[in-house]
C-alpha cells in the first residue's frame, strides 16, 4: 500500500509520468469498451462450437460428415 501511495507522489512530481498516467486514465474506459467487444464474440463463437459439438454427439454423426455435406 505505501509503494502505491509513493509512486503516486513521483507520479504528480515528474511531468512525462503525470502525462502517461493521465493519458492511462482517460483511455480507460474506451479499453474497456473494446474488452467487452472481444469478450462477447468469444462467448458466442463459445456457445457456438459447443452447441455445434453437442448436436453432434446426440445425432450420433461425427461432426466430419456434416462438414463434408
Amino acid at each position: 500500500m505505501r509503494s502505491g501511495i509513493r509512486l503516486l507522489r513521483v507520479a504528480t512530481k515528474i511531468k512525462g509520468v503525470q502525462m502517461v498516467v493521465t493519458a492511462l486514465r482517460k483511455l480507460t474506459p474506451d479499453l474497456m469498451n473494446v474488452l467487452l467487444v472481444g469478450l462477447l464474440f468469444y462467448y458466442i463463437f463459445s456457445v457456438s462450437a459447443t452447441v455445434s459439438h453437442v448436436c453432434c454427439v446426440v445425432c450420433a454423426v461425427s461432426c466430419c460428415e456434416l462438414r463434408f455435406r
